[in-house]
């Protein structure tokens, strides 16, 4: 498209807006925030951080191209012929300018060499000069002077030839760097005109990141289409009474369901309860006090299930179900949602990391001479592949979702 600079810098974080923007208009949810995360929320009623990696490693890499394509030198439509030619004459001239490089060297070395000779003969010449004159200062006989002389003449005669040649030589190195100059200039102007017919390439390390986040996708679909119900969570009811003889008073909450585990969170309003008793079938909680009970959150080990709360004291019922995304969801453990996991905080900060820094990477070299966005090292994509192979594994295992 050939815009300015700054236009792919808007581009790089406006195109990730704008597609998270549609996902949330899209998201056949109620309400902005269920909308909102729709995209990086598991079956199991929690923010994935599996998923949270694939989405933000995949609008990533859409700004990234978009941003690349938007500034780069207008691209033009050609036939396959005319593709084929193009790369045929960028190759020409790009090994013509290697041929001239080339020829350039050996100028430069001859030119090198020639100098040396010349400098080396200039030497002895003089050390030739040099014995005739002690030839004649010693009275030698006259055939030994004459032989000096010879001696010196020719070594002068081998200079004379040295300089010639070096000069000869150094003023062929003027030519060679203008034909390398010029030749370099065709392979430019061959090569450019070559990628004008291509877009911005994706190197395959940051396709597999993409390719990982599509496989994510369909695999926890099929999951989900294939699992039993048995281990979903649900709620049937729940009842708050006051606890006799207690001071400030406190409160039991009461909540009954099917498939609760043997462990897990109760948070009425954001605050923690106290459990006092957890099973399958049954939870008994403690609240310091009854002042609000709008929204119940329960995380089991077989999904996170949360519920409006009507009325209050034994009026208290279950209302419809809501879902509540909370960012500790990305670093609960699995198994033991009352427990943060370590290894899911290691891959957020390793995610949050790599991506800045490809992204900074990537604003910094940002041209309208960019054919191919950088690449990543591959251990980035394999640490990513395992997570979301964890990510589906427990998923598989677990066979949870969200209750109703």
């Amino acid at each position: 498209m050939n815009l300015p600079l700054w236009a792919g810098y808007v581009a790089f974080f406006a195109v990730p807006f704008v597609l998270w923007t549609i996902a949330t208009v899209s998201a056949g949810k109620r309400g902005f925030h269920e909308r909102a995360f729709a995209l990086i929320a598991g079956d199991d009623g929690r923010l994935s951080l599996a998923r949270l990696q694939a989405l933000s490693w995949t609008l990533v890499i859409f700004g990234a191209f978009v941003a690349a394509m938007v500034i780069r030198d207008r691209i033009v439509a050609g036939s396959t012929e005319e593709i084929g030619r193009a790369q045929d004459a960028a190759k020409a001239a790009t090994e013509k300018a290697q041929a001239a490089r080339t020829a350039l060297e050996k100028a430069l070395s001859d030119s090198i060499a020639a100098q040396t000779a010349e400098t080396t003969a200039v030497l002895e010449a003089k050390v030739a000069d040099a014995y005739t004159a002690q030839v004649q200062a010693a009275g030698l006989p006259t055939v030994e002077i004459t032989e000096a002389g010879k001696k010196a003449a020719l070594a002068h005669a081998t200079a004379v030839v040295a300089a010639n040649d070096r000069a000869r030589l150094s003023a062929a190195t003027g030519p060679a760097r203008l034909a390398l100059a010029r030749t370099e200039g065709e392979a430019r102007s061959a090569t450019a005109t070559a990628s004008s017919y291509k877009w911005v390439g994706i190197p395959p390390e940051l396709l597999l990141l993409a390719g990982i986040a599509i496989g994510s996708g369909v695999f926890s679909t099929l999951i989900s289409s294939v699992r039993s119900e048995e281990k979903t969570a649900r709620l049937e009811s729940a009842q708050l009474t006051p606890v006799a003889g207690t001071n400030p008073p406190l409160y039991q909450l009461t909540i009954r369901g099917r498939n609760l585990g043997g462990s897990g969170s109760v948070r009425v309003d954001g605050r923690n309860a106290a459990v006092k008793e957890w099973t399958d079938i049954q939870i008994l909680a403690y609240l310091p006090d009854r002042a609000t009970t709008e929204l119940l959150i329960v995380d089991t080990p077989h999904g996170k299930v949360s519920h409006q709360l009507t009325g209050t004291g034994a009026a208290l019922a279950l209302g419809p179900a809501r879902t509540r995304y909370e960012f500790s969801d990305l670093f609960r453990d699995d198994k033991s949602p009352i427990e943060l996991s370590l290894m899911k905080f290691q891959m957020f900060g390793w995610t949050v990391v790599a991506i800045a820094l490809y992204a900074w990477f990537f604003l910094d070299n940002l041209s309208d001479h960019l054919t191919v966005l950088p690449t990543v090292d591959s251990s980035i994509a394999l640490l990513t592949g395992v997570s979301q192979t964890g990510y589906l594994a427990g998923k598989a295992v677990s066979g949870a979702k969200p209750g109703p």
